[in-house]
């Protein structure tokens, strides 16, 4: 199950409904729903069903703080206003682990590894721990940023060397993390690029992506960041020396349909909240066995139900979700032969 809690009735073609999350993610134009014809067909005509279940989606959350000694006063920022992120996850079963961009030798660094949350003995927080703002604040603003002296963390940040890592644990040190019938949103926050400057031996979104899509082919995601966006020279400017744009950061949110917000902000609620719903919207859709050919998808809804969509790879997301029981299908037409390979 995955996006809305959306559950396969059938394939009409001789493709089955196997993956849930694409490489490719390109925005196209919102359409409307409803529409009764058939598909141009140039290529292959496919007819899939899906059913709207009435179980909360469920959303695994992992946030990746660069614990360098330059970002305390982004930490703080961070868990002060991450109730801004949760307050559009209201109707989902959320839960939230962090990691640090540290994957050197060195005694701080979590390689992947999740950190247990201050004061507890736990992984994972989730809507139902009454605390889990301030258990979160706890952990985030790392104790190792602060005013250190000799022993450092690693000033080369490695967010997507960290997401690697830690999704590659996904079924032994993470499992917590990694839910079945979950999809997964990762949000990043960092004052640097992948090992701080992007050199072309820095780890690539796609290759993540790949590692992903081979071990959690069913789970959608989308990453966001909290970063020096590319192009703000104001904010480079503002962070000094240790400033970098966030390009591999910005790429990945851009093949996932994720967002990103300036980590100059003097208040994060904003970005916060964008992020949120952003991550929202990765629910409010189903995902098809291939990618559509352009302008060639059409929606139906038993019982009636109007709302927009678009499509993005392989995902139809809509604008509003359609009700428990709502029988979804979705009529399209493929190139025969066009199986879109992951890049790396």
């Amino acid at each position: 199950m995955c996006g809305l809690g959306l559950r396969l009735l059938l394939g009409l073609s001789t493709f089955v409904l196997i993956n849930c999350s694409d490489v490719q993610f390109e925005q196209l134009p919102v359409e409307s729903t409803q529409q009764s014809e058939t598909p141009p067909v140039n290529g292959k005509g496919v007819t899939e069903s899906f059913e709207q279940t009435s179980e909360e989606p469920k959303l695994d959350i992992l946030v990746i703080v660069d614990n360098s000694p330059s970002m305390r006063r982004e930490q703080r920022k961070l868990g002060e206003r991450m109730s801004s992120f949760t307050s559009h996850l209201e109707d989902v079963d959320w839960q939230i682990s962090v990691t640090n961009t540290d994957v050197s030798s060195g005694s701080h660094a979590k390689n992947g590894h999740l950190f247990k949350f201050e004061d507890t003995n736990k992984k994972t927080l989730t809507k139902h721990d009454p605390d889990y703002n301030d258990l979160f604040l706890k952990t985030v603003v790392m104790k190792d940023a602060a005013d250190c002296v000799g022993g450092c963390p690693s000033t080369t940040e490695q967010p997507l060397a960290a997401l690697g890592m830690a999704i590659s644990m996904g079924d032994n040190e993470n499992y917590e993390l990694f839910r079945d019938n979950s999809d997964f949103a990762v949000i990043i926050i960092s004052d640097e690029d992948e090992m701080s400057t992007g050199p072309s031996r820095a780890m690539k979104p796609r290759k993540v992506l790949a590692a992903m899509n081979g071990l959690f082919p069913e789970k959608n995601i989308s990453v966001h960041g909290v970063i020096i966006e590319p192009g703000d020279r104001d904010c480079k400017d503002d962070q000094g020396y240790d400033g970098s744009y966030g390009t591999h950061v910005a790429e990945f949110a851009r093949i996932t349909n994720g967002v990103t917000t300036s980590i100059c902000a003097d208040d994060y609620a904003y970005g916060l909240s964008d992020i949120g719903q952003v991550a929202r919207q990765l629910l409010n859709s189903v995902t098809l066995s291939r990618k559509p050919l352009e302008n060639s998808v059409s929606v139906s809804f038993s019982p009636f139900h109007a709302t927009n969509f678009s499509v993005s790879g392989k995902k139809i997301l809509f604008e509003i979700p359609p009700p428990a029981g709502t029988q979804i299908t979705v009529n399209y037409a493929v190139d025969e032969g066009d199986i879109v390979p992951l890049e790396h």
